[in-house]
């Protein structure tokens, strides 16, 4: 990961993209940023765990990410319900039609952090722990929807800097076209 400090928001969007690859045409699709915090929101937790299982053996003693993950995943699995409505309605527009229908029932909610987690983390590399253990400690105050809202909001400047070609990016604000 290039940017540390971006390090969630940037791996939100390859896990994304590599679940519309299976897409037959490079199309780019766009999810409000509500959408876009919404699926934030029901990641969270399984990404928490996930990178405190992978960073804990490269990170000292008494780095934030060797405290118990689960105290930190449950603050944002709290807001999971109320999330799903909004964050099934942005999946069934990322998933191809056939696999959208897997979403309409409640049972898929728990499937989505522990199936996109892996793919977001997968190129967690020891280095990247550091950066990514004081970016947590930094956020830990904040109440999980703020922290949510300011992944999606630096998502979004992220994207402004690259062109994105396929997967799927924030639209603008007013429902535009990314």
């Amino acid at each position: 990961m290039k940017l540390p400090s971006i390090a969630v928001a940037a791996a939100l969007w390859s896990g994304a993209a590599a679940a519309t690859a299976a897409q037959t045409a490079p199309v780019t699709l766009c999810v409000s940023p509500r959408e876009a915090e919404a699926i934030v929101t029901l990641v969270a937790p399984d990404l928490v765990r996930l990178t405190a299982t992978m960073c804990a053996p490269s990170l000292p003693a008494t780095a934030y990410l060797r405290r118990p993950a689960d105290q930190l995943a449950a603050r944002y699995a709290m807001n999971g319900d109320g999330a799903w409505p909004v964050a099934r309605a942005a999946l069934r527009k990322l998933l191809p039609p056939d696999a959208a229908q897997m979403v309409e029932n409640d049972f898929a909610r728990p499937l989505v952090g522990s199936l996109l987690a892996p793919l977001i983390v997968k190129d967690l590399k020891p280095q990247d722990c550091g950066s990514i253990d004081r970016l947590l400690t930094l956020i830990d105050p904040l109440p999980a929807r703020n922290t949510v809202g300011l992944v999606v909001t630096v998502a979004e400047l992220a994207q402004r800097k690259q062109q994105t070609k396929g997967g799927f990016v924030i639209c603008e604000p007013g429902g535009g076209k990314p």
